[in-house]
């Protein structure tokens, strides 16, 4: 069909143009430790877009085993006649200070994940955990138990445990419908294995690959001898996510020997009693959540200018125009690393949501 060569030669394209920047920047695709793929239709997209990214990687990361971890979800891109769109975290070696890599094996299935060591640290990347298994569709609150069982198994195979973790972004099918079963899920897995504080996340709307998994996990994981400090961030702009039952912290800092990581949670229009900021008003919504970002990334020295990645979820693609014009109030420059997608975020009066990672030098 039109729709499907359309996508086919976005993917393509997308992909060249993945290849040049990293190529500018020193990198190559062996370099790439996490993937996110944003589609806008998961079930008509996915094995088109694998064909197309191994048709551009042929030549390193597929054929020599070195992939990363790749999360492909279905959050539409937010700009008309976008398709598709590729967020990747690469690792250059530069310097005398070695990054060697290596996949992880033993992974449930559609799970792919990546340990990076460096400077005597070592990042476990982990992408497209499910619960369930071929041909069986248990009900959510099963998924979400199975999920996070799933995740911990990889985990302790490296070595790590669930305290060790340090971002999760978790997927839901049906937010709606089913966030409320994921965070009683979560709650239980945390306080079984005495998980806290809860690290960064994000909870958001997105289909994953294949159709009968109602929700998926990414995470991020830390192994070191000490010479890193994680901690919780908070803002004196909002209350903690535990207190109306979601157990994430606000953002966690990570104190690395040679640079200060922010892994901003999804933050939303909330206020310092847990409400709902500028219910049904997209642009007062939109600068309330900056204000938050903005106050979480001011408590750790940071700035608008140290974000290296950021994610933009709008409920509603045509409230674009509004979210540009009031980052460009805020300072948040449209050059700045920031998909912004389609997805609904997990109170339905919530308009908008933003995550984001500052890396301060």
């Amino acid at each position: 069909s039109d729709l499907s060569g359309r996508f086919t030669a976005q993917a393509a394209a997308m992909y060249r143009n993945l290849l040049e920047e990293l190529s500018a920047q020193g990198g190559r695709p062996d370099d790439i430790v996490s993937e996110k793929v944003f589609l806008s239709d998961i079930e008509a997209q996915a094995r088109d877009l694998l064909r197309a990214r191994e048709g551009s990687m042929a030549e390193s990361t597929i054929d020599s085993g070195a992939g990363p971890a790749l999360s492909l979800v279905e959050q539409p891109p937010a700009r008309e006649g976008q398709l598709c769109e590729v967020q990747v975290y690469a690792l250059v070696s530069l310097g005398t200070t070695p990054v060697v890599s290596r996949n992880l094996d033993r992974l449930p299935p559609g799970c792919s994940g990546r340990s990076v060591e460096a400077g005597g640290v070592r990042q476990l990347f982990l992408a497209g955990v499910t619960g369930g298994g071929s041909g069986i569709h248990p009900a959510f609150s099963d998924q979400a138990d199975g999920m996070f069982l799933n995740a911990e198994k990889v985990l302790s195979g490296e070595g790590l445990s669930f305290r060790d973790v340090t971002r999760t972004w978790l997927y839901l099918k049906e937010i709606d419908a089913d966030y409320t079963d994921l965070n009683l899920s979560r709650r239980r897995f945390y306080a079984a294995r005495d998980v806290r504080p809860a690290p960064a996340s994000t909870g958001i709307r997105g289909a994953v690959h294949p159709k009968d998994r109602l929700c998926g996990l990414d995470l991020r994981a830390i192994a070191h001898d000490g010479s890193v400090d994680v901690r919780p961030i908070h803002a004196p702009t909002m209350n903690e996510a535990p207190a109306y039952g979601a157990d994430f912290s606000r953002g966690t800092r990570v104190t690395f020997p040679d640079r200060v990581v922010l892994y901003i949670s999804g933050t939303a229009s909330i206020d310092t009693a847990g409400r709902v900021v500028s219910a049904g008003v997209i642009e007062g919504q939109v600068d309330r959540m900056l204000v938050n970002v903005a106050a979480l990334l001011e408590g750790q020295g940071a700035t608008w200018r140290d974000l290296v990645s950021a994610i933009t979820y709008l409920k509603d693609p045509r409230d674009m125009e509004v979210f540009r014009r009031v980052c460009k109030r805020h300072g948040l420059s449209e050059r700045a690393p920031n998909t912004i997608c389609v997805a609904d975020v997990c109170r339905p009066e919530w308009l908008c949501e933003m995550e984001a990672i500052a890396v301060i030098a």
